[in-house]
């Protein structure tokens, strides 16, 4: 096993994918090759300050 499917078999396992991953390895590899390619296209600024959005705060009453 290498270990990009490693990675992959235990995100898998942590998302509880365990039967998907058992009957449709191909689909949840490509699934989650999916996402990677999405999360590369929003990268993380490096302060925290400069999010387009700021985090939301929740008045108490």
């Amino acid at each position: 096993m290498s270990n990009a499917e490693a990675t992959a078999q235990a995100l898998a396992m942590a998302a509880g994918l365990d039967r998907a991953w058992r009957d449709h390895q191909a689909d949840v590899e490509a699934a989650i090759a999916s996402v990677a390619r999405l999360r590369a296209g929003f990268p993380r600024p490096q302060d925290a300050s400069a999010e387009p959005t700021p985090a939301y705060r929740v008045l108490s009453t």
